[in-house]
């Protein structure tokens, strides 16, 4: 059995305060969920609820092979990115 390395992709979005991370494995089957606050991650989704817990995450989408994470501000692009 052969095992793929997760291959992640940034790629930016038309809003500054939005990064769109794509990956080389489905996350979801069809659509997308969004997650606008850790109470709504909460049970639904460990990675956004992990995501929320660095500052300034306002919001997170997660669709088939992409997550994209909106900032509240500019701020702190380089945690998220770590």
């Amino acid at each position: 059995m052969t095992t793929v390395p997760i291959e992640i992709n940034l790629e930016f979005t038309p809003n500054p305060n939005t990064l769109k991370y794509t990956l080389n494995r489905r996350l979801l089957l069809t659509g997308a969920e969004n997650f606008k606050t850790r109470d709504e991650a909460e049970g639904n989704s460990p990675l956004a609820v992990k995501l929320h817990d660095l500052d300034p995450v306002s919001g997170i989408m997660i669709g088939p092979s992409f997550i994209t994470v909106t900032l509240s501000s500019q701020g702190n692009l380089r945690e998220l990115n770590r």
